[in-house]
């Protein structure tokens, strides 16, 4: 599976501006390097991390309907969160899509407090394994990276976590150490893509990142278009057959999670 990971420089609160970004770097990055199997975009790519409410989009709004329309059109499935109002609720939401319209979402599980976001969203109770080209994709947003026990890979359950973020250049340290050590316990790939650029609170410097299952770091940086991307080739034959020859993960703890 040929990953690519979109470090989008996202413009605060401005999305007709950062779906335009969206679609030409998904345009630039196919032209010059073909159609990957994923592409992936950071947290909040359409509006930057903010909570400001009207910027919130309803459920099939028009970020949804461009990454659709992008998925059909570049031949690829094309991944990101934004901040999704359904009913009464807002949410961190994780979209997952695919060139045959398929739609898959996860909502952040972990608010992150310190920035006040369990303010305005509400926290998913839920897991989401997609299913795509052979692959078992878990999906999963930026703070809930610091929680093992909830990423916990039980039974083997996917090959590929694929966590989206909009981490501070100030504290990314964490997060790659984490999201490899991540990889390891889980036995699993782990793609971390993170974003760039600056908001009024905080500036990115990315360093997304794909690592496989024995914490080894696979990204190649490519610059296209002005655009940073990650880009890496995975395999999940030799992450099947580490996976039988160390069965490790059998002597994993039982557990349920209250939610």
């Amino acid at each position: 599976m040929k990953l690519a990971l979109c470090q989008l420089d996202s413009r605060w609160e401005d999305p007709q501006y950062n779906l335009r970004s969206f679609s030409k770097a998904v345009d630039s990055y196919v032209a010059l390097r073909g159609a990957p199997d994923l592409i992936v975009f950071p947290e909040f790519f359409n509006t930057a991390y903010t909570f400001n409410l009207d910027y919130a989009e309803p459920v099939g709004g028009p970020t949804l309907e461009a990454m659709l329309a992008k998925a059909k059109q570049a031949g690829c499935a094309i991944a990101g969160s934004l901040l999704v109002k359904e009913g009464e609720k807002a949410f961190n939401r994780l979209y997952f899509v695919t060139e045959k319209g398929e739609v898959f979402h996860y909502d952040k599980r972990h608010a992150f407090s310190y920035s006040g976001e369990d303010k305005v969203i509400s926290c998913g109770r839920g897991k989401t394994v997609v299913a795509y080209r052979g692959w078992n994709i878990a999906l999963s947003v930026c703070y809930d990276l610091r929680f093992p026990v909830w990423m916990r890979n039980v039974g083997n359950a996917y090959d590929l976590m694929l966590t989206v973020a909009a981490w501070p250049a100030s504290r990314v340290a964490y997060a790659t150490m984490m999201a490899q050590s991540r990889a390891v316990e889980n036995m699993c790939y782990m793609a971390f893509c993170n974003r760039v650029g600056s908001d009024p609170a905080c500036t990115y410097d990315g360093r997304s990142n794909v690592w496989d299952y024995g914490g080894t770091a696979l990204g190649k940086e490519l610059e296209i278009a002005g655009h940073s991307f990650i880009e890496a080739e995975i395999e999940r034959q030799p992450l099947l057959e580490y996976r039988d020859g160390f069965p490790i993960w059998k002597d994993n703890d039982n557990f349920t999670i209250e939610l």
